[in-house]
């Protein structure tokens, strides 16, 4: 009875341990990296370095609905898990974001919006790009990012893939920014 009730005891201290370490883990000091980057001729202009997360896509689906998750992840999680280094200013939307290196990341509105989000060398947010998100016939057990160039001469699309969903983020670079 007595090895039965310490099997019990440790059953449920790993039940509550392990999602706790799973919740904790550090995205943006993960040492699992992957880079995608643009160039413009030899230069490159923008590289992106992210930890290639692993949820089940219905947590991804299920974060928007889910107050202490969407806080979680919006908090702890998401806002800074790419690493941006920007060889000329960069512009999301109409927020301009100067050369150099930054952080950026994802957020979530209680509505399912998502959104990239680049922070300064402060972690104060200084863009934010709405993210149009779509269904897509294939599932991504891991974040998937690429960049390629965009439609418009000076101008970059970051994809994004991850569960059952990609979306795109826009942006230009050069000397007007």
């Amino acid at each position: 009875m007595n090895r039965l009730k310490r099997l019990a005891v440790l059953s449920l201290g790993i039940a509550v341990a392990v999602p706790a370490l799973v919740f904790a883990h550090d995205y943006a000091n993960d040492s699992r990296k992957a880079t995608t980057a643009l160039n413009a001729g030899d230069d490159q202009v923008v590289s992106f370095t992210y930890a290639p997360m692993h949820w089940r896509p219905e947590t991804f689906d299920s974060i928007a609905g889910n107050e202490r998750m969407r806080t979680s992840f919006n908090t702890q999680r998401l806002p800074k898990i790419v690493a941006v280094k920007a060889s000329q200013g960069l512009t999301f939307g109409d927020a301009k974001v100067p050369a150099g290196d930054c952080t950026a990341g994802f957020n979530v509105d209680e509505k399912g919006t998502w959104y990239f989000i680049v922070n300064d060398k402060d972690g104060k947010t200084i863009a934010k790009t709405a993210l149009t998100l779509n269904k897509t016939g294939d599932t991504y057990d891991h974040l998937e990012m690429v960049a390629l160039p965009g439609a418009t001469a000076n101008g970059g699309v970051l994809k994004v893939r991850y569960g059952t969903w990609s979306g795109n983020v826009e942006f230009t670079y050069g000397a007007s920014q």
